[in-house]
């Protein structure tokens, strides 16, 4: 293909995707100027650097390519931590193992030369006893969670300190009025960051930003099998760690009036078995709960596991304590959970589409299903177009479900018809 036909088929293709966005979620929802839709139009034929990014409080989730590459994926833990600048120059060689095969493992990053603070973020952090900061909005946090995504992939390939990068992502509903804000904050950082001691000046070519839902929504539209959705009432429910929202939709078109997003995420259930249980392994008990169906006998594997961390005497005589705590704090949570989306989704949903880490949870597959309001459920995992999309994504870490809506918003935004996602 010559050049200026590449650049009409670049041109004529990211205009039938701004539609496409357009008509889901009308223009509210679109972020991209004019200036920059006739950048598309000039930019030179290379290879750019693409990215979905999902900036969750449990696990920040990247889809990522250069443009006629197969997709990556990228993981890294949602802790962040400020550091003065002093701290990274006396420790450096103590603080930082500075591994070259994962730097997403060892970030650490400056915004400019100056005496502002420094920070280290993913497993880096973690090691520092960082915790997650489940309280504040999600878009302060994801400028320097990309900054370090962005940084991990430029090294990881060797690049040059100067390139371009178009980025697609995901925030809360009740965030996304912030959305310009954010593109203003991650273009202002962008021009000169330091990650890992590493000067990067990086172009944003391209900035789009979605409600969480939106990806799936997005991609189950322009999937040629799901009629559905252009006929009947939709309804996308992330059930998150941080939050848990609703999209939804009536003929094509988002009904604000019935979309929202809720802080009733995961961890408040996790916080009320940890209170009542004193557990204080969060991962541990995420994953165990995850596991565990309605009802708990005092063999379950996952709750013996549990009785083994409880930090107290003769723990092991008390599995039924921490029995009774989960299944307590689960059927709090449930009640207030089924309140909100009682309250939330229409008097009928024709389809409602569940995706989210925790749904995975064996327990809010059986009580979600009784939502008598609800024609008929999908779990995004089970989906056609998404099941494809992740099959390389190992089951046990749950990875499939919380990838699922990233991983569709990069098939939509940048091509659908790119390689099946191979893990990095």
């Amino acid at each position: 293909m010559q050049p200026s036909n590449l650049l009409i088929y670049r041109s004529k293709f990211i205009c039938s995707i701004i539609l496409l966005l357009k008509n889901i979620f009308g223009t509210g929802f679109l972020f991209l100027s004019v200036v920059e839709m006739e950048k598309h139009k000039t930019f030179p034929a290379i290879r750019m650097l693409e990215i979905a990014f999902d900036p969750g409080t449990s696990l920040t989730k990247v889809v990522y390519s250069f443009q006629g590459e197969p997709t990556q994926v990228m993981v890294m833990e949602p802790e962040i931590l400020e550091l003065p600048v002093y701290s990274f120059e006396d420790n450096s060689q103590d603080i930082f193992s500075n591994r070259d095969d994962r730097p997403e493992d060892d970030a650490w990053l400056k915004l400019k030369r100056s005496d502002e603070g420094c920070f280290v973020l993913g497993y880096l952090a973690r090691t520092m006893n960082v915790s997650p900061q489940v309280s504040s909005a999600k878009h302060k946090k994801s400028v320097l969670k990309l900054l370090a995504v962005i940084g991990a992939i430029a090294q990881k390939r060797g690049l040059q300190d100067r390139f371009s990068v178009k980025v697609s992502c995901v925030l809360p509903y009740n965030e996304m009025a912030e959305k310009g804000l954010f593109e203003k904050a991650l273009v202002s950082a962008l021009r000169s960051f330091y990650f890992r001691g590493k000067h990067y000046k990086v172009k944003l070519d391209y900035f789009f930003c979605a409600p969480e839902g939106g990806g799936i929504a997005v991609k189950m539209r322009a999937d040629s099998s799901a009629d559905s959705f252009s006929q009947k009432t939709v309804a996308v429910l992330m059930f998150g760690h941080r939050n848990t929202s609703c999209l939804t939709f009536s003929r094509g078109k988002i009904l604000a009036s019935c979309t929202a997003t809720s802080d009733l995420g995961f961890h408040r259930l996790i916080e009320t078995v940890s209170q009542r249980s004193f557990i204080s392994d969060s991962d541990l008990l995420i994953q165990s709960i995850y596991a565990m169906h309605t009802d708990i006998s005092e063999d379950d594997i996952n709750l013996r596991r549990l009785v083994r961390a409880r930090a107290s005497e003769g723990a092991s005589s008390q599995a039924g304590d921490i029995a009774r705590a989960i299944a307590i704090a689960r059927s709090q949570y449930w009640a207030v959970i089924k309140d909100w989306i009682c309250r939330t989704l229409p008097p009928e949903v024709d389809l409602a589409l569940i995706s989210g880490g925790a749904a995975s949870s064996p327990f809010l597959r059986e009580e979600i299903e009784k939502l008598d309001f609800v024609s008929s459920f999908s779990w995004v995992e089970t989906v056609p177009f998404v099941k494809d999309r992740l099959r390389k994504f190992p089951a046990e870490d749950n990875l499939s479900v919380r990838f699922a809506d990233v991983s569709c918003l990069f098939d939509a935004v940048f091509s659908a018809s790119r390689n099946p996602v191979a893990v990095a």
